[in-house]
């Protein structure tokens, strides 16, 4: 592994960091970081050569990850047994200059350890089941489309405005990954709002709420992997199941697809008291 590579594992029991300039914890080697298993599905009818592709499943990632462990070696040894341990979950975190990428894992195989008294390798395997690299950045972009108006040279006289809001509702947004990125989408009424929606105008998909939003609501969409839910928060802090508010066309697999992608918000009545947010990583990718 490359020397300006920093690793670092965490969990709630606590985090290592492995850096070959601290004589501490050495990560050597690991595999499976960039490539992906991609299972064909197909089906064959009578007479025909070859066969139809019908679809195709992205596998789990499994990284096998050898190391070194320096002085004090029994004090380094139970920190790592203690952190990487059976059944917890852990961040596996890549760092190199200013990027970082992530995957959620759990132990698929816990640290076995070489017995060498003074230097002692070790080798463990983590298993991903989300399996695509996830930047540490993340974008909370707010799509209600604030245009400024303020300009140089500055006249004081008469009537002017710093912004205003615009009549497109449209905005673009970039994921600077390889893969498509599950956002977390916010619906917020800062005034009484009927039935708004989001519409991903590249893939045709939409997320729309059929409610009648009372001012100071949200309505928290989440369409990540193994996450999704419709959350309704109160002004008051009171949370509420808010799947029986989504339309049945409501699509959860909306996406932002890898590059530019194209987004607009509306509401049956009073749009202009819908604020929407978009919160993702800035990019995902299949592999690093």
């Amino acid at each position: 592994m490359p020397d300006n590579i920093i690793v670092r594992y965490e969990t709630a029991r606590g985090s290592i960091t492995f850096d070959q300039r601290s004589m501490q914890f050495w990560i050597s080697n690991f595999d499976s970081a960039s490539g992906l298993q991609i299972e064909m599905r197909d089906t064959r009818s009578v007479g025909e050569i070859g066969a139809t592709l019908s679809n195709k499943v992205v596998g789990a990632r499994s990284l096998t990850v050898d190391g070194y462990i320096f002085e004090p070696v029994a004090e380094n040894r139970r920190k790592l047994l203690d952190i990487v341990a059976p059944k917890v979950p852990g961040r596996f975190t890549l760092i190199d200059g200013e990027q970082a990428w992530y995957l959620d894992v759990v132990p698929e195989h816990t640290p076995e350890f070489d017995d060498n008294p003074n230097i002692q390798g070790f080798q463990m395997r983590l298993y991903a089941q989300f399996p695509y690299w996830q930047t540490t950045q993340r974008a909370m972009r707010q799509l209600a489309l604030i245009t400024g108006r303020f300009r140089f040279p500055f006249h004081t006289g008469g009537t002017w405005r710093l912004s205003d809001y615009t009549e497109g509702y449209f905005s673009d947004i970039a994921n600077y990954g390889n893969v498509e990125i599950a956002p977390v989408v916010t619906f917020f009424a800062r005034q009484g709002v009927v039935n708004p929606e989001l519409l991903h105008m590249d893939s045709g998909k939409r997320i729309r709420i059929e409610k009648t939003m009372l001012a100071g609501e949200r309505i928290i969409v989440d369409t990540r992997h193994g996450q999704r839910s419709a959350t309704l928060l109160h002004p008051n802090g009171d949370r509420q199941n808010g799947f029986r508010f989504l339309s049945l066309d409501s699509d959860l697999s909306l996406a932002l697809l890898p590059g530019a992608n194209r987004l607009r918000f509306d509401a049956d009545l009073h749009r202009s008291n819908l604020n929407v947010y978009i919160d993702a990583p800035r990019g995902i990718k299949s592999g690093v």
